[in-house]
């Protein structure tokens, strides 16, 4: 039984009251080090002792800590490949700008010219992700409190995983739909190629190569600033390799890679991507991770002796706003 100054939950809650007793347990599970965990309660002990009425509010206490504290703690690189910007359409048209034209000499008297912003419209298509989470009353009554909650958990852990995949597949432009319907990596745009990685380092240089070609509209050079190396789990050792020794030529490589990143969704061995990848790719956030409670009432609850149901959702979309900060390779 969950103590609090020497009191047990029932006597606390009669103390304090449903909406103050509730407001408690929220803070004493709040901050970095909290006091108390989802998994230091029993759901039977739980309802026992408040009764139907605060149950599902605090219960819903439980299950969102559950949910979003798996959901962050789970290790991702997705966040690192995009920039992430909120969103409140469906679908939402992605104004991106054409290259200001160059800085130009301004005579004594003469007027500055103005320079010209053409739109190159782009779409991603945000989408709803989730799933319910129904706690019934055999559930309660038999205290299955530890296997709810890992599941739980493990929607956390899902929800994660399933917005990492979306990244990747974007940036990995799977369905080949990353950039506006037409191909994201291709020869045309000067962002792809076919030389191995190797040992040494070759594929990347020519990754590196392309980059350094790279112009605007305007014909001006691109500045690449942060270089991200992401490469297939079977290269990273090589890749590793070019970094790791602290006094060898591969200083030069540290000096070409800001950070190197591996996911198991990236699922061909041969592949890799370089460049300043939040620059090229978006992550639209309509809903961030959401634990919501159902309304109560419902026939279907009736029907199947559910306490409480739980829906956990996401909402967004991720697509390329431009192709000339990333290098893909195929080698």
């Amino acid at each position: 039984m969950i103590k609090q100054k020497g009191q047990n939950l029932r006597d606390l809650y009669t103390a304090l009251g449903e909406k103050a007793f509730i407001g408690k347990i929220a803070e004493l599970m709040e901050g970095e080090h909290p006091r108390l965990r989802p998994d230091d309660f029993s759901l039977r002990e739980l309802y026992e002792a408040v009764g139907t009425t605060a149950f599902p509010t605090i219960t819903g206490k439980l299950i969102s800590k559950k949910v979003i504290d798996a959901y962050q703690a789970t290790p991702t690189i997705g966040e690192k490949l995009v920039h992430t910007v909120p969103s409140s359409r469906k679908k939402e048209d992605v104004v991106g700008f054409t290259a200001v034209e160059q800085v130009k000499e301004v005579h004594e008297g003469m007027p500055y010219e103005e320079s010209s912003l053409g739109e190159k419209g782009l779409e991603i298509n945000n989408k709803k992700f989730g799933r319910i989470l129904a706690i019934t009353e055999e559930a309660v009554m038999e205290d299955q409190t530890g296997q709810l909650l890992q599941m739980a958990a493990a929607l956390g852990e899902k929800a994660k995983l399933f917005k990492e995949k979306m990244i990747l597949d974007t940036v990995r432009d799977v369905n080949s739909d990353a950039y506006g319907g037409q191909a994201l990596y291709t020869s045309a745009h000067g962002n792809f190629h076919t030389v191995a990685f190797g040992t040494d380092g070759s594929g990347l240089e020519e990754s590196k190569r392309l980059l350094s070609e790279m112009t605007d509209e305007n014909g001006d050079p691109i500045l690449v600033t942060g270089r991200i190396l992401m490469v297939p789990q079977e290269l990273e050792k090589e890749a590793w390799d070019l970094i790791g020794p602290p006094l060898t030529e591969s200083t030069y490589h540290k000096q070409i890679i800001s950070e190197l990143l591996t996911s198991p969704f990236m699922t061909d061995a041969v592949e890799f991507f370089y460049g300043d990848f939040p620059r090229q790719f978006r992550y639209q956030e309509v809903w961030p991770i959401q634990v919501l409670q159902a309304k109560e009432g419902h026939e279907d609850q009736f029907n199947r002796d559910i306490l409480v149901k739980f829906k956990v959702r996401l909402y967004g979309g991720c697509g390329a706003v431009d192709y000339r900060y990333v290098v893909r390779s195929e080698g």
